[in-house]
Formats: structure tokens, C-alpha cells, sequence
């Protein structure tokens, strides 16, 4: 082979690998426009048109050290794939015709934005109650709006749905007193049991109020009972301190089936469960008491069928006391 050709083989060699990643436009630092965002407040703020949260600066900071650690906030999850799809182009599906989305509380207008342009030939169905969106995303901002910004007033329906058949008639007249315009939402006829608020001294008492009333309540024939916690951190000291009651059982996440009887869980792990009866297992002002607890309080609250208790170590809980249905 002559020298000059052999020389071209060699460079073309050489370069394949880069001419398949400039192909594949990999010399894009994704990451690196991404983080932009987060170090040029002047020119985010032009570019939302709003002054930016208060907390921006600790946002940012937090942020950055994510990315050098290789990794993302859930909340930053879709708005990176979105920015990513947007420069390299979007991977769309238009045989799917029609989309469900359940629980569309917990949905970021990222979320919606990034659905709508993944399967643009298809309609959408979205349910949800956004008196419980409870996750770090979720604000009073986020609700049906957001696809009306999104398809037009033309091509979007809105119904609301104000009747509840989970719970007993004093259970949803007890719930919707702790959300905003609670009043509309109208109580199935089916009477039962008002909900009871204990007040304890001690974590000692509390135990043992929590074990006597569980034996009642299988006495009574419950079969599913939860015992519902703030937070993961909480169910397992718990469930802990109430592990002589037999055949109590965790709920956590990557916890696979869920199985009937007592089970102790998280209160954002309970959205979308229903039960017999639910403990609510401190909801004293102490744990509760920060308004922005409201929503996840309420969503607790509202998985109880039948029969609803709460226990409260110290004082009663803020939203209790301003609730004259207990």
C-alpha cells in the first residue's frame, strides 16, 4: 500500500470514534448547559420573567453539587431529559392514541410538558385531587391549569368531582374541614363512627394506647388496620416500640405486596391505599403543626373507610383544634 494511502487509512481509523460521536452529537455537555441554569441568575430570571424564590442561592448550590457527584434531584429529573430531548431531538411515539395519567397531583408541569411531546398524536385523561399533592414539586400553582397552558381552553375539559364514597359521612365532613374550600365536597350517606382524638402524656402511654386499640378494632372485625406515621423515619421507630403486637407488619419503600391485617407505614406511601380503619399514630402539634404538613396530614386522614383515630403525645394537633368535627 502506498505510504500516502496507508497515512489515510491510519487518520481514518484513528477518528472513527469521533466521527461516531459528533454524529451522535455527544460533544454536547448536557450537564454543563444544564448547570447553567443554576449559576447565571441575571440571565434565569430574564429568562422566567419572574423574580426567582428567596431560596435560589441554596437551590443552586445544592444543585451544582449533585451534578458533580454524577447524580439529580428527583424534581430535576424531567426538566434535564426535557432540555436533553429538545437539543438532540425528541424520541416521540405517535402510535400511542391516548394517555391515562392516575394521581396527576404528584406530576410537575415538566412531567405534563415532557408526556405531551413523547406521544404527540395521543389525547390525555388526567386524575387527580390536588389536596394531596404532598411531594417537594407540588405547590398551590400546580393543578389542571397546566394542561389548559398546555393544549388551549379549546381542547381541554375540566370536571370536578365532589362527591366521596370512601369514607364514612363523619369521617368526610371531619376531612374536608382541613382543606381550602373543603365545604364542596359532598359526603356519601353512610353513618359511622366519629373520629376519636386521644390525648397522651408519655411515647410509653401512646404504645400502649395503640396496642389496646388494635385488639378492639379486630375485635370488631377490621381486617385491614394501618397505623400511619409522619415519615419513613418515624413508622420504624414505631413500629419498633409496637412489635409485641402480633402479626404487625412494616410498609416501605420497595416493600413488593401489600398484605392485609396491621401494618404500619408512611403516610406518603399510604396515597392510594384504602383501610378499615387508620391510626393516625402522633398527630400532636409538635409533628404536624407546620402548615405545610396540611396536605399530607389530609392524606392521611382520608384512608380510613370506617373508623378513624388519632393519638396525641403532648397537645393536640392545630388542625384538630381548629376542627369542631372531632
Amino acid at each position: 500500500m502506498e505510504p500516502e494511502a496507508l497515512a489515510r487509512l491510519m487518520v481514518s481509523r484513528k477518528l472513527k470514534p469521533l466521527r461516531k460521536r459528533i454524529k451522535a452529537l455527544s460533544f454536547i455537555d448536557i450537564k454543563g448547559i444544564y448547570r447553567r441554569f443554576f449559576n447565571d441568575s441575571i440571565q434565569v430570571k430574564k429568562w422566567v420573567g419572574y423574580d426567582l424564590p428567596g431560596e435560589w442561592p441554596d437551590i443552586c448550590l445544592s444543585t451544582e453539587e449533585m451534578l458533580d457527584e454524577g447524580k439529580l434531584f428527583y424534581e430535576d429529573a424531567t426538566p434535564f431529559l426535557l432540555l436533553k430531548e429538545l437539543i438532540l431531538g425528541f424520541q416521540t411515539n405517535s402510535s400511542i392514541k391516548h394517555v391515562l395519567v392516575d394521581e396527576a397531583q404528584d406530576y410537575s408541569p415538566f412531567q405534563f410538558e415532557f408526556l405531551k411531546r413523547l406521544f404527540p398524536s395521543a389525547k390525555m385523561t388526567v386524575l387527580g385531587d390536588f389536596n394531596q399533592a404532598i411531594f417537594a414539586h407540588a405547590n398551590e400553582s400546580v393543578d389542571f391549569r397546566v394542561l389548559t397552558e398546555l393544549y388551549g381552553p379549546d381542547e381541554t375539559i375540566s370536571i370536578n368531582l365532589t362527591r366521596s364514597y370512601r369514607s364514612t359521612k363523619p369521617i368526610v365532613e371531619f376531612t374536608r374541614g382541613l382543606i381550602p374550600d373543603g365545604e364542596k365536597i359532598a359526603a356519601f350517606e353512610r353513618d359511622g363512627e366519629k373520629p376519636i382524638l386521644t390525648q397522651l402524656a408519655t411515647r410509653a402511654e401512646l404504645h400502649r394506647a395503640i396496642a389496646s386499640k388494635v385488639e378492639d378494632l379486630r375485635k370488631r372485625a377490621y381486617s385491614t388496620i394501618a397505623i400511619i406515621c409522619k415519615s419513613a423515619a418515624e413508622s420504624i421507630a414505631a413500629y419498633d416500640s409496637l412489635s409485641g403486637i402480633e402479626d404487625i407488619k412494616l410498609v416501605k419503600s420497595g416493600t413488593m405486596e401489600f398484605e392485609q391485617g396491621v401494618v404500619v407505614i408512611p403516610a406518603y406511601l399510604a396515597k392510594g391505599i384504602e383501610f378499615d380503619a387508620v391510626i393516625i399514630y402522633d398527630a400532636s402539634e409538635e409533628v404536624y403543626g407546620d402548615e405545610s404538613l396540611r396536605r399530607l396530614f389530609y392524606t392521611a386522614c382520608t384512608r380510613a373507610m370506617h373508623h378513624l383515630q388519632f393519638y396525641s403525645v403532648g397537645s393536640s394537633n392545630l388542625f384538630l383544634r381548629n376542627n369542631p368535627s372531632t
